[in-house]
């Protein structure tokens, strides 16, 4: 494959991955609880810059939510404003360090995830926008180009942060559990084309789905879906030799197989062939790392395992719930998902397909 094009994978190389349709073990529907902590097992001053971060972030998006249609836009800017000023940046990657060496394995996952996600996307967002914005302000005439970006991340950490710490806002935790299913092409049209930032790198982003589906059946469980979609993606934006990550989902009657694919050259694409030659499932055990924590795929194995009643992440991977694969220079990271049910292109948000506006070329 050229090096200058996508590293989408075809219709063929996306079927290879796992020809399995992996049993659902579970009576009940796993809704998205289950990797968690609770505010007090973290340090005090790790708890101090979460809650700050929250408020800025779930404040943030109440006001885009309270009228979608017609934004409070300089509200959004002021508050954008504020998130950069509060310098939150070197405070959000000391979180966990005063928990280094400690036994909790389910509190180093949370703690991952609370410094990870979009956490550091939206921050940086907030930096590279400030400056226009306290001029167009200034102006009296707010320019909102880039403020839906900030929303949406905000959206989007504000609900990771919720999945993983049960009492950091219990009432708006509450209404995450509520029935409320959520498309696929809500996904697919979030990433669709996404110039994304982390702690590690930078990439461009692009998203396509073959088919529609209801993905989700409340916030909770979109939030564990986010985890592990933000998860997959730092993890390609860290490794990408190009700075290009392609997302692709397949639906069939029940499941939801989802795809995230990066190029990967030099001594990573070295190691990469030599240990997925000796074991498959070596990414997703715990410590497993080239320049990373070892924790962030190992976290996406467990909410895979969880949602379908796997009783272990090494069985999940043996038995096709999940796995990697080395196709030459692209490392794809693949699972499955349990649908919520069928959908229309009509239902949906855009009807999103191959043929995206943004597409895979």
């Amino acid at each position: 494959m050229n090096s200058t094009s996508w590293p989408r994978l075809t219709t063929e190389e996306l079927d290879e991955l796992s020809r399995a349709n992996p049993a659902m073990l579970r009576a009940e529907r796993f809704r998205g609880a289950g990797q968690d902590a609770r505010l007090e097992q973290l340090d005090p001053g790790d708890r101090e810059t979460v809650q700050q971060l929250y408020a800025h972030l779930h404040g943030l998006y109440s006001v885009w939510r309270s009228d979608p249609r017609q934004p409070d836009w300089p509200e959004v800017a002021l508050r954008t404003v504020r998130l950069a000023e509060a310098n939150l940046i070197g405070r959000l990657k000391e979180v966990g360090r005063a928990a280094q060496g400690d036994s909790n394995a389910m509190l180093q996952r949370v703690l991952h995830d609370l410094r990870g996600g979009a956490a550091a996307a939206v921050l940086a967002e907030a930096e590279l926008l400030e400056p226009g914005l306290r001029a167009s302000m200034a102006r009296g005439a707010v320019d909102s180009e880039g403020l839906e970006a900030v929303v949406f991340l905000a959206r989007d950490q504000a609900k990771i942060m919720r999945n993983a710490l049960i009492d950091l806002d219990p009432e708006e935790r509450a209404r995450d559990t509520e029935e409320n299913p959520h498309y696929l092409d809500d996904l697919i049209e979030r990433w669709a084309d996404v110039d994304y930032r982390s702690f590690d790198g930078h990439a461009r982003v692009r998203a396509a789905a073959d088919a529609p589906a209801v993905l989700s059946s409340c916030c909770l469980e979109v939030g564990a879906v986010d985890r592990i979609v933000y998860n997959l993606v730092n993890n390609a934006t860290r490794h990408s030799s190009d700075g290009k990550i392609a997302i692709q989902a397949q639906v069939t009657d029940d499941r939801v197989r989802l795809a995230v694919t990066n190029r990967v050259l030099g001594d990573q694409a070295g190691w990469l062939s030599r240990v997925l030659a000796e074991d498959p499932a070596t990414l997703f055990r715990w410590g497993t790392t080239r320049g990373g924590t070892g924790l962030g795929l190992g976290i996406v194995a467990e909410f895979v395992a969880a949602a379908f009643g796997v009783p272990s992440t090494a069985r999940a991977v043996d038995d096709g719930y999940l796995g990697s694969t080395w196709l030459g220079d692209r490392l794809a990271v693949w699972l499955h998902w349990p649908s919520y049910g069928a959908a229309t292109w009509s239902d949906a948000a855009s009807g999103a397909s191959w043929e995206h506006p943004s597409p895979l070329v």
